[in-house]
C-alpha cells in the first residue's frame, strides 16, 4: 500500500486537530498490529493494540481510548463479541467502533449492526477511506462525551436540588402533646414540587399544617417550593387566619413569578389546641378529611379558593370547625390520586373516603399505610409518577 507520502503531507494536519486522540488497535496478527500503528501514529494519534477481543475487553474501562479499530476474526473471543460487550456496558457504550473484516455477507454487516459497530471497513481498506471514518469517529466520540459529561454534571446539580429540597421537609420525628402524627413523603423519580411543614405557629397553643403542590416536575416546581417555605415562614407567627396568610403567600408569589405560567395548590390548617377548633382553607387543593371517632362520619375540609401564584388577587375563605379527642384529619397531595394500572384506569381520589371510614378506629400510621396498600394494589407498583405526599394526625389533648 503506498500510503506514505500523502499520510506525510496531512500528519501535521491531524496532529493539530486530534490532540493526541487515544486508538485502540484490536488484531491478532502481529504485522496488521505494527501497520495500523504506524497509519495511526502519521495521522497524528496515539495507538495501543490489543491482540484478542478479550484482551480489548479489559483493556477499554483503563485506557479510555477514543476509538476502536475492531478485527473480527481472532481467537478467544471475536470481534463481534467483544464489540457487544463494550456497547453494552453504559461506562464504555459510547466510545465508537470500527468493524474492520474481510467479511463483506449481508450477513456479517447485520451481525456487526447488532454487534453495536458505528462503522464497517472491509479489507483491503482505501487509505482515505479510513482515514476520513477515523476522524469522523473521532468527532462523533467526542460529541458522545461532552453530551455524558453534561448529562452527568446535570444529575449531579439535580440530585443536589433533591437533597436541598428534601432539607426544608419537616423532621420526621415532629411530634405535640396533643396530636398522634404520621406523615408519608414519597418522591417520584424527578425533582418534585410537594412542600409541607408541620409547627407551633403564633404561639403554643396553634399548630399550623401546610401542604403545598406546585404545578409540574423539575428544577422549576422544586425552586418554587424553597419559594413557598420562605414565604410561609415568613407570615406563620404574623397571621393566624388561614386564608389571609394564604392571600399574602399568593399576592407575593405572584408578584416573584411576574407572570410565569406556574401555580401551586394549598392547604393551611390550624388547630388550636385551647378552644378545641380547627380552621383551614384551601387554594385549589383537594378537600381534607375530617373523621368523628364517635360518630365515624367523615367531613370534607374544603372552601372557596383558587390556586395560588396564578392571578393577583384571590378570594379565600377560612372555615372553623370543632374538634373532638379521637378525631383523625387527613391531609394529602393529588400526586395520591393520580396513579393508573395497567388497564389505563385511574386510582382516583373518589374512594378515599370509604378507605377511611372503614378505618377510622385505627392510627395515623395505620390508616397512612391502608391508604397506600390500596393505592398498590390498585396499581400493582411501588413507583409513581407524582410526589405522594400524606398527613394524617389523631386529635389526642391531655384534658379537654
Amino acid at each position: 500500500m503506498h500510503t506514505e507520502n500523502l499520510l506525510e503531507k496531512t500528519s501535521d494536519h491531524f496532529a493539530a486537530q486530534s490532540k493526541q486522540s487515544l486508538i485502540l488497535i484490536v488484531d491478532d496478527q502481529p504485522a496488521n498490529q505494527i501497520l495500523m500503528q504506524k497509519y495511526m501514529e502519521m495521522m497524528g494519534y496515539k495507538s495501543i493494540v490489543a491482540g484478542t477481543g478479550l484482551e480489548a475487553v479489559e483493556m477499554v474501562k483503563p485506557n479510555r481510548p477514543d476509538l476502536i479499530i475492531m478485527d473480527v476474526m481472532m481467537p478467544k473471543m471475536n470481534g463481534f463479541e467483544a464489540t457487544k460487550i463494550i456497547k453494552d456496558d453504559p461506562e464504555t457504550s459510547g466510545i465508537p467502533v470500527i468493524i474492520m473484516t474481510s467479511l463483506d455477507s449481508e450477513e456479517d454487516r447485520v451481525q456487526g449492526i447488532e454487534s453495536g459497530a458505528d462503522d464497517f471497513i472491509t479489507k483491503p481498506f482505501n487509505e482515505a477511506t479510513l482515514r476520513a471514518r477515523v476522524k469522523s469517529l473521532l468527532r462523533i466520540g467526542s460529541y458522545n462525551r461532552t453530551i455524558q459529561n453534561q448529562f452527568l454534571r446535570l444529575q449531579k446539580e439535580l440530585e443536589m436540588a433533591r437533597i436541598l429540597q428534601r432539607s426544608i421537609l419537616p423532621d420526621k420525628n415532629v411530634t405535640f402533646p396533643e396530636l398522634k402524627i404520621s406523615h408519608s413523603y414519597i418522591p417520584c423519580s424527578e425533582l418534585g414540587g410537594d412542600f409541607y411543614s408541620i409547627l407551633p405557629v403564633h404561639n403554643n397553643n396553634h399548630i399550623g399544617f401546610f401542604i403545598a403542590d406546585v404545578l409540574g416536575h423539575g428544577v422549576q416546581a422544586s425552586l418554587v417550593t424553597m419559594i413557598l417555605k420562605t414565604l410561609f415562614d415568613s407570615y406563620k407567627d404574623s397571621v393566624i387566619d388561614p386564608a389571609e396568610t394564604l392571600t399574602n403567600i399568593n399576592s407575593d408569589l405572584f408578584s416573584m413569578l411576574n407572570n410565569s405560567v406556574t401555580f401551586a395548590t394549598a392547604c393551611y390548617l390550624v388547630v388550636n389546641t385551647e378552644n378545641h377548633t380547627i380552621c383551614y382553607s384551601t387554594a385549589g387543593h383537594p378537600p381534607g378529611f375530617l373523621i368523628r371517632r364517635d360518630s365515624n362520619e367523615i367531613i370534607h375540609l374544603k372552601t372557596r379558593g383558587s390556586v395560588i401564584g396564578a392571578f393577583e388577587k384571590m378570594n379565600l375563605e377560612s372555615q372553623e370547625i370543632e374538634i373532638f379527642p379521637g378525631d383523625t384529619v387527613f391531609l394529602y397531595t393529588d400526586g395520591l390520586g393520580e396513579n393508573f394500572n395497567n388497564k389505563e384506569d385511574e386510582f382516583g381520589l373518589e374512594i378515599l373516603p370509604e378507605i377511611l371510614q372503614k378505618n377510622s378506629s385505627k392510627s395515623p400510621q395505620e390508616i397512612i399505610a391502608e391508604v397506600m396498600k390500596s393505592l398498590k394494589d390498585f396499581s400493582k407498583t411501588d413507583f409513581f409518577d407524582d410526589d405522594i405526599n400524606i398527613i394524617c394526625f389523631q386529635y389526642s389533648p391531655e384534658t379537654f
